[in-house]
């Protein structure tokens, strides 16, 4: 008919339009997709030869820290600490997966959940060290002691074997196996608590095997260059500190250990790790947005990898610079940063929308460091007093009142004031550190030591 033909005409002419502009978009995407790939290279291969350059990259670091499997004592550890229960088991979570999902032809699994002893345990230990010492909760000793076996063996396999080494493959970047962080935190909390009710128990010797076996345990922590078992292992550590000043330990030994701690390394290289592994991740297709299939998300990553490939190199670039700025630093005191005015997390490129995700808190790892180092150096001084003790010094020289240099922070020092009663010493920071948004009782480091001024055992203090 003759009205089909205008009709038809109409829509084309509504249609023509349309289809133009969906080819200018389509061209304008095309264009800009290939401009932020090229963007994205260029940026990537800057970021990648300023790490190569100056720190080392990720085939220098894997070099430097080899893929293993689980050494013969973490398997060991393994197999005990899944005997007091799931919430010990220090088997990493993959393999954890892989038993759960096994045939199954011997007894389950441990379980997870019930009743937690290293609960009970921190909350004992939290009372004591603060001056709230009170009894320990029968249902913990009483699991303690039907457990006492699995815990000397325990303790036996830390104390007496080579250190644990649990699978480390950096190759494989944020997918790659790291240990079981939860059962090592666990499992610390209960040594802490067990140590403390030991110690009030007169078995010294008990006491200090159970913070030897800890201080073992967190080697494998320790040693690690990933950056989430180095912040663990400066809670660790920090717990650590803490219990020396409770227990009678040999003085001489700790304080050998502890002078031989290198956190500031240990952290060094996990961020170094933390920037190549950045670099990783745009240089692999690693990129699962969605659930709605395999091939949806690797449509979305081919589009969407050249901008996540732009902005993990700025990044990336970010935290070496943060890490050069950390390297100007001697000493990372509070006052040390001020005088200097480091600036420890450079502001990223404005069109970096993962920027702040893909950065760890520099300011807050640092602080985290440094109220570590504090407190193992106030442990250190108290151990000093107690080396002295031992040596024969009956009191006289540690009455009165005298100063001794930090080594965390040189232009500080710790003050040791004799008790007015002569009974007591106190060693404190000469002042309290002037980090921002922190709590008093954070800023401050001081510990009572009580201590007779004539021969006999030392007694446990009641504050941190």
């Amino acid at each position: 008919m003759d009205w089909e033909k205008p009709l038809f005409n109409l829509r084309f002419s509504l249609i023509k339009p349309l289809l133009v502009i969906t080819v200018l978009i389509v061209g304008s995407l095309a264009i800009l997709l290939a401009i932020v790939g090229s963007l994205g290279t260029h940026r990537y291969e800057t970021a990648q030869q300023g790490w190569e350059e100056t720190l080392g990259g990720l085939d220098d670091l894997e070099r430097e820290y080899p893929s293993r499997e689980a050494n013969a004592t973490a398997r060991t550890l393994e197999k005990l600490s899944g005997e007091l229960g799931g919430d010990y088991d220090l088997t990493p979570r993959y393999r954890r997966q892989e038993r759960e999902q096994a045939p199954r032809s011997g007894p389950p699994p441990p379980r997870v959940g019930g009743y937690r002893a290293w609960h009970e345990a921190s909350d004992y230990w939290d009372r004591a060290t603060e001056g709230r010492r009170s009894d320990p909760p029968q249902t913990l000793l009483t699991w303690a002691d039907e457990n006492s076996q699995t815990l000397d063996a325990l303790v036996r396999a830390l104390r007496s074997g080579e250190p644990a080494r649990w699978e480390l493959d950096l190759a494989e970047v944020y997918s790659g196996p790291i240990p079981n962080l939860l059962a090592h935190m666990n499992l610390q909390r209960l040594f802490a608590g067990l140590a403390l009710i030991e110690q009030d128990r007169g078995r010294s010797e008990r006491a200090a095997g159970y913070l030897d076996a800890a201080w073992q345990l967190n080697r494998a922590l320790r040693d690690e260059p990933i950056l989430i078992c180095q912040l663990m292992s400066y809670t660790i550590d920090s717990r650590l500190a803490v219990s020396l000043r409770q227990i009678d330990v040999d003085p001489g030994r700790w304080i050998s250990r502890l002078e031989g701690l290198d956190h500031r390394a240990g952290l060094e290289t996990a961020i170094r790790y933390e920037g190549c592994s950045l670099l990783a991740i745009g240089d692999e297709e690693r990129i699962a947005y969605t659930h709605l299939g395999r091939t949806f998300d690797r449509l979305l990553g081919r589009v969407g990898r050249p901008y996540v490939r732009l902005c993990t190199a700025d990044s990336s670039d970010r935290l070496r610079r943060s890490l050069e700025q950390l390297s100007k630093l001697d000493y990372l005191c509070d006052r040390d940063l001020d005088l200097f005015e480091i600036d420890l997390s450079p502001e990223g490129a404005w069109w970096n929308a993962f920027g702040d995700n893909m950065m760890p808190s520099f300011d807050g790892t640092v602080l985290r460091l440094v109220h570590l180092e504090l407190q193992e150096e106030l442990t250190r001084e108290v151990l000093l007093v107690r080396q002295a003790r031992l040596n024969g010094d009956t009191g006289a020289g540690l009455l009165g009142s005298r100063s001794a240099p930090s080594r965390v922070c040189p232009n500080d020092e710790w003050v040791l004031r004799t008790a007015e009663d002569r009974a007591g010493l106190e060693i404190a920071f000469r002042r309290e550190l002037s980090w921002e948004n922190e709590k008093p009782e954070d800023r401050r480091f001081a510990f009572a030591l009580r201590h007779p001024l004539t021969p006999g055992p030392q007694t446990p203090a009641t504050t941190r």
